[in-house]
């Protein structure tokens, strides 16, 4: 059984995906859209966009610790 620290040093996410249709894709803007939610919390959060997606991420992980 893992310990409450490694717990609490793990993260679980559903990450779901998809293409607006409203304007066309271009390259600055393909059109993709995410949604991240915390497994264990249910707490989500929308990106307009994969950068933003991923500095969520890398902010998220670099702060873990912290706590």
């Amino acid at each position: 059984m893992p310990s409450d620290e490694s717990e609490s040093l793990t993260r679980v996410y559903v990450l779901r995906c998809w293409m607006e249709q409203r304007q066309p894709p271009s390259a600055d803007n393909p059109g993709w859209r995410f949604r991240l939610e915390n497994a264990g919390s249910g707490q989500s959060a929308g990106f307009a966009n994969l950068d933003e997606l991923l500095a969520f991420l890398q902010d998220t992980f670099r702060h873990a610790g912290d706590k």
